[in-house]
């Protein structure tokens, strides 16, 4: 349900989409809307842009003492915070 809600929110090409995703979530916003750009496996980190806005996302697992890191978390990175 909350997947279809993004989705919805991705179509219509509003700003509510919001700054932080968990779990399933996270992934098929990577998926179907991000590409990409670095991996850093030692931090457990991938780096995405959005190629329509150009907007920075990172996915990270900010449970690292679950199974497999945990669900992942993607967040969209604050301009000012982009190298």
């Amino acid at each position: 349900m909350y997947s279809e809600l993004i989705k919805e929110l991705v179509m219509k090409n509003t700003p509510e989409i919001p700054d932080e995703l968990h779990g399933n979530a996270a992934i098929e916003f990577a998926k179907s809307h991000l590409i990409e750009i670095r991996t850093d496996p030692s931090l457990w980190t991938i780096e995405y842009e959005n190629p329509t806005s150009g907007e920075k996302w990172v996915m990270d697992y900010p449970q690292g003492e679950l199974q497999g890191g945990g669900p992942p978390r993607l967040r969209r990175i604050d301009s000012s915070q982009q190298s």
